[in-house]
């Protein structure tokens, strides 16, 4: 802010009027450094030169503050400003919606986005999927699927982003039904699903131990030219591992190589720990070398089970409990 200043105080020496423009982004820079006195400073200055301020001075105040999670002190700003009579925008009511929801304050999410609708300010993309996402985050998304349909109501075409965060809180709540409609529903409207998307049913299903429906998904991501990541292939690798089905496990670990997705220590934790549970020490090891081979480091969970393999070896023990 030194150089914005020097540049500032060459315009006056120049006896060049600054204007909104010019205030507006050094209390934006200011505000954006943590400098908050220097910012209503810059403001009063502003004011003293008869130069009003606007809603994009009402923005610069209101990002940091909403970005540092002081919510209070925005909204103080706003209402600072709209008693001066600065109409705000779109982007001022997103900053604040996407704060308040990031925090839970569903209450005065709602009177924003009420205000919002009652000013003749047409939410946008990011307004609905802020709340989207934040309700299915806290679980409730049967209200966040009441926020599709508004978002709808209004024109506003959903993308991958607001299904992506109904369908995994669907998925992840059992609803299965209602995720498999979005998911029809995606494919219908040509928003096509992505790795996120699949990835959602893929890990559901598997904790459900429905392994089987998971790998079907799996093969509709092909079909769809969708390309599994490491997670997708995880989640899938270590359902059919605990469930002792090595050759579809083991099919999986060859695939991704063969894809070139490279295994990591989730990938092979899972099968070390899944052969050590079924006391198969020499294929755990094996696994192990093979994971050192590649050079994945191990972590805490690999050293565990490879202490308790020589152990359970050095005892001879066939009651020893896993790790």
């Amino acid at each position: 802010m030194d150089k914005a200043l020097i540049i500032f105080q060459d315009m006056l020496d120049r006896r060049i009027e600054p204007n909104v423009v010019t205030f507006s982004s050094l209390v934006n820079g200011f505000c954006s450094a943590g400098h908050g006195d220097e910012s209503k400073r810059l403001l009063a200055a502003m004011v003293d030169k008869g130069i009003s301020p606007n809603v994009y001075t009402l923005n610069a105040f209101i990002s940091p503050l909403c970005k540092d999670g002081k919510i209070q002190e925005a909204i103080s700003q706003f209402d600072l400003m709209t008693q001066r009579g600065i109409k705000p925008n779109v982007v001022t009511y997103n900053m604040l919606i996407c704060a308040l929801c990031k925090f839970g304050e569903w209450r005065l999410t709602t009177k924003f986005f009420e205000n919002m609708i009652g000013s003749e300010i047409s939410p946008d993309v990011v307004t609905f999927h802020s709340m989207i996402d934040s309700l299915c985050k806290e679980g409730n998304s049967s209200k966040a699927s009441e926020i599709l349909e508004l978002m709808n109501r209004k024109g506003v075409k959903p993308v991958a982003f607001a299904y992506n965060s109904l369908i995994h809180g669907f998925c992840h709540s059992g609803k299965w039904e209602e995720a498999t409609s979005l998911l029809n529903r995606m494919m219908n409207e040509r928003d096509n699903p992505n790795v996120v998307t699949f990835n959602s049913f893929i890990n559901a299903l598997c904790r459900e131990k429905r392994t089987e429906e998971a790998n079907t998904m799996l093969g509709l991501m092909c079909q769809r030219n969708v390309k599994a990541d490491i997670l997708v292939y995880n989640s899938l690798i270590h359902g059919f591992c605990h469930l002792g089905k090595w050759e579809e496990a083991t099919s999986l670990l060859h695939r991704m190589m063969n894809e070139r997705v490279n295994p990591d220590i989730v990938t092979f934790n899972s099968f070390i720990n899944a052969l050590c549970r079924e006391k198969r020490t020499e294929k755990a090891m094996t696994m192990s070398e093979l994971m050192r081979q590649r050079n994945v480091k191990p972590d805490v969970v690999t050293y565990n089970s490879e202490l308790w393999i020589l152990s359970f070896r050095e005892m001879g023990r066939s009651d020893k409990f896993a790790p």
